[in-house]
């Protein structure tokens, strides 16, 4: 019974949302530069994909992977990071239809799930944090349906990810 009354509030909701031409999913790949190793000031270029869904011209929901990596030198020991964060969010901002160009302001709000592992000569060390991650962006969507999305995001750092302010670019298709 739970599930039907689940599928049936489901397809209610999601059939208003096509009656509405900012509707739709996303798929992009893009980068997030900002990310640094406590040891090291080298900041890291980290490659993401992202899946996204468009209810309407003001609310949005994400899903997306980065994959975080990168090499310094512990008291002359090579020190090897490796690892990604998962995260799971949602948009607020107002779409505003430009000849037949969208451009949307937005802020977000992500739950970050991040598992990172550093090695150092023979040792092996593993951190699992989690966090809320805030974030303002502007998303550009082509009339054929291109995107682009330039977002910057407040990440909490971590011990073995020092970072604040991440810069993310990502491009992708919208259908």
């Amino acid at each position: 019974m739970k599930k039907t009354l689940l599928t049936i509030a489901l397809l209610s909701v999601s059939s208003f949302s096509f009656a509405d031409d900012n509707s739709g999913f996303r798929i992009g790949a893009g980068v997030a530069s900002g990310f640094e190793q406590h040891d090291s000031n080298k900041a890291i270029a980290a490659p993401k994909i992202e899946l996204g869904y468009d209810m309407n011209s003001m609310l949005s929901f994400n899903a997306g992977y980065t994959h975080l990596s990168g090499d310094s030198s512990v008291a002359g020991e090579k020190s090897e990071l490796s690892g990604g964060a998962l995260n799971l969010g949602v948009e607020v901002g107002h779409t505003f239809d430009l000849s037949n160009h969208k451009l949307k302001p937005y802020v977000g709000l992500d739950y970050k799930f991040q598992s990172v592992e550093n090695k150092v000569a023979d040792l092996n060390d593993k951190e699992r944090t989690h966090s809320a991650v805030p974030s303002l962006g502007v998303r550009w969507t082509a009339p054929v349906g291109f995107y682009t999305d330039a977002k910057v995001s407040y990440h909490k750092a971590t011990d073995y990810v020092k970072s604040d302010a991440v810069a993310g670019l990502t491009v992708g298709w919208k259908f």
